[in-house]
């Protein structure tokens, strides 16, 4: 039957006591809800976040909707977004339930066959959703439909893939269907300025192999930029309508082309666009840029770069296909403490190996750091642990070497590389990574916001300046037996609800 409604549902499940998530937009269904909105369909955007009953609100939005979407990347949220599915099934169960994210596009055939999925859009989603709602509105199957996974006859049907578009064919991201200054984040005043930040897209995919990397399998590779013209304007329009001063880039690569770089940093300055900016790179890329280039970032406003370091041992780094140099790592500090930019390096421990092979990097990702921090202390450096993403090529070798697949979304979403088990590294192992870089690294080497809270006023001054020094020879030692210090700091975060390690205060 022909759907008679205009109005199309969709949903961000995202708890707000996730990963610091409060201020992440939920870029996924306004990418999609961009070209419907162009077309005249009413698009309804439901973020668990933004109201006091996200559920109540979704069932309210989904009467009389032509369909609800969801969006969702494995682990936590898909806890939100089975429990969504679930709830609207039960009450319209003729309303057309279709998946989309990551793990859709990762498990589509797994997905699809949950009694609450109805249809699953693979990959970059803009034309195959609209072409969904299309057949929606004539009453036809999805057959033939480029990009989805259904059921008919019982059985589980796989369409063609959908070849990648380039980004530059899609409408300007549609804030004004959220909340947005629910979502600005209000950062804290640093020098009598305080930033206003938002979230930015200007490019997706990645043209690199990484073997943990599930953007390599979504996106084939591929890297696509938005026109440096159009970032610029965009951003432009962004700072004008909701009085931000600082853009979170939040692309997997922002550095891929440096003459892109260069013409949205020159078109800040040439546009009087006064904003301070984040990005995320690879060392290998950002070492290699022209000195010229990152000084005109630096003027243009960069402010922090994110780096993904992984790992301090090189044999690590080639075992999960990285294509980079440890010295890379060290190397990118140097640039960044040269030009006052600040930087952040995540790391990722507790890869997967064969069962009675020795692959504990942990030592020699923790002297990295040490070196790292020595040559720029005013860095923060993010351990997390491995987690097989699927249908990446190390989860596959997971399996392979012991991993207990999960088969059901329920099962999926206790996938979270803040708290995943794997058999690969205990909690001994993860609790003297946190021992070492959360707190005596980041004591022995302190960032410019942790020095300032230890040396506030005359009281504390001495003492941090003693604690800092003990730290420094316990990190130049790597000697951590009997860690009282560290003990103390696990009491007082326990008893005061203290949400950060000593690393994250920048």
């Amino acid at each position: 039957m022909a759907a008679t409604s205009k109005k199309i549902v969709l949903w961000f499940p995202m708890p707000i006591d996730e990963w610091d998530h409060r201020f992440e937009l939920p870029m996924s269904i306004m990418a999609i809800a961009a070209p419907l909105e162009l077309k005249g369909y009413q698009t309804v955007l439901v973020d668990e976040r933004l109201t006091d009953d996200p559920y109540e609100t979704l069932v309210r939005e989904c009467a009389g909707a032509m369909c609800l979407g969801i969006s969702s990347m494995t682990g936590f949220q898909l806890v939100g977004a089975v429990k969504a599915a679930k709830m609207i099934k039960e009450k319209y169960p003729e309303l057309p339930v279709i998946w989309g994210g990551y793990h859709a596009s990762l498990r589509p055939e797994e997905t699809v066959q949950s009694p609450f999925v109805d249809l699953v859009v693979r990959g970059q989603g803009e034309i195959t959703f609209e072409e969904v709602i299309h057949r929606l509105e004539e009453g036809r199957d999805f057959a033939g439909v480029q990009g989805v996974v259904y059921i008919a006859g019982g059985k589980v049907v796989t369409e063609e893939e959908r070849p990648v578009e380039d980004i530059n064919i899609f409408p300007a991201m549609p804030y004004h269907l959220v909340d947005v200054n629910k979502l600005i984040r209000h950062n804290m005043t640093r020098f009598k300025e305080t930033f206003k930040a938002i979230e930015y897209h200007s490019s997706q995919g990645c043209p690199h192999r990484c073997a943990y990397c599930a953007d390599a399998k979504i996106y084939k590779r591929k890297w696509r930029g938005l026109d440096a013209e159009r970032v610029v304007s965009e951003i432009g329009h962004l700072q004008k309508e909701y009085g931000v001063n600082q853009i979170n880039f939040t692309d997997a690569n922002f550095f891929v082309n440096e003459t892109r770089v260069e013409k949205i940093c020159q078109g800040f300055l040439d546009n009087n666009i006064k904003l301070k900016w984040v990005a995320s790179t690879r060392a290998d890329h950002f070492v290699r840029y022209k000195p010229e280039t990152l000084e005109l970032a630096k003027k243009a406003g960069c402010l922090r770069i994110i780096i993904g370091a992984e790992s301090g041992n090189q044999a690590v780094l080639d075992m999960v296909d990285k294509d980079a140099d440890v010295t890379a790592t060290l190397e990118s500090a140097r640039i960044c403490a040269r030009l006052g930019i600040k930087v952040s390096y995540d790391f990722i421990i507790g890869f997967p190996h064969a069962p009675g092979e020795e692959l504990d990097d942990t030592t020699d990702t923790m002297e990295l750091i040490r070196q790292i921090k020595e040559v720029h202390p005013n860095v923060m450096t993010k351990v997390f642990y491995y987690t097989p993403f699927p249908g990446t090529p190390l989860y596959h070798q997971s399996v392979e070497y012991g991993l207990t697949e999960p088969h059901s979304l329920e099962e999926w979403s206790v996938f979270n590389p803040v708290n995943m088990k794997t058999i690969w590294i205990s909690d001994k192992q993860k609790d003297r990574a946190r021992m070492i870089n959360g707190f005596y690294v980041a004591l022995a080497y302190p960032t410019v916001g942790l020095k300032k809270m230890g040396e506030k006023n005359a009281l504390r001054r001495p003492f941090f300046k003693i604690i800092s020094a003990s730290a420094r020879k316990r990190v130049e030692g790597n000697f951590y037996i009997l860690p009282i210090g560290w003990w103390g700091f696990k009491l007082f975060k326990r008893l005061t609800k203290f949400p950060r390690y000593l690393n994250e205060i920048s």
